[in-house]
């Protein structure tokens, strides 16, 4: 019994800490927006709340997001079709996605 009652401190203790193991990653805001001809940051301090967040993982967060960069398609002078990339999204809605080991944080970025 008491060995039985021993295993079971020590799992609820090893699962407390395990969950625990890694600092938490928060965020200044979870909802942001930029001016149209703005690139999304792909920096994760633009999103990270510096003062709650343990700096030492900054360089461990991983920052990605749906948004495609604007395209256009001309026809030239020549008659050529020309696709021309810009270093922006078009208006819209997307999503920033930061992970940090087993946590997932997000923000809506708005381009407006």
């Amino acid at each position: 019994m008491i060995v039985v009652v021993l295993v079971l401190i020590i799992i609820t203790a090893f699962i407390s800490l395990s969950i625990n193991i890694y600092p938490s990653l928060n965020l200044k805001t979870d909802t942001i927006a930029i001016e149209y001809g703005t690139a999304i940051s792909l920096n994760a301090e633009d999103y990270v709340d510096m003062e709650t967040t343990d700096k030492s993982i900054i360089s461990e967060i991983t920052v990605t997001t749906d948004a495609v960069n604007e395209t256009e398609i001309y026809i030239n002078e020549d008659g050529d079709e020309v696709i021309r990339e810009y270093d922006y999204p078009s208006i819209g809605e997307y999503t920033v996605t930061l992970s940090y080991k087993n946590q997932n944080c997000y923000v809506t970025v708005s381009v407006i």
